[in-house]
């Protein structure tokens, strides 16, 4: 499934994250999320492994990218600790 731009962004707002927040529980750059958001075509295949953890990280607080093109929240979210929240 080619995922877009435009779905990890709609996916990280309905999630209520911030770039930061997405890469962050990604384990990946700010910036690589900025990257991927403005671009219209689909992630390139080298890229598919750090693409796979976003995806990841959205699906653990509910929210999927579906394979029609769109994002839809799957369950109610999970609250995980913000970046540089107390433990």
């Amino acid at each position: 499934m080619a995922i877009t731009g435009l779905q990890i962004h709609a996916a990280r707002a309905l999630a209520g994250w911030s770039r930061r927040e997405l890469a962050a529980h990604a384990d990946l750059s700010p910036e690589t999320v900025a990257v991927w958001e403005r671009s219209s075509d689909s992630a390139v295949r080298t890229t598919y492994a750090c693409l796979g953890r976003a995806v990841a990280a959205l699906a653990a607080v509910g929210v999927a990218i579906t394979p029609d093109g769109g994002v839809t929240r799957v369950r109610p979210p999970i609250t995980l600790p913000s970046e540089g929240a107390a433990a």
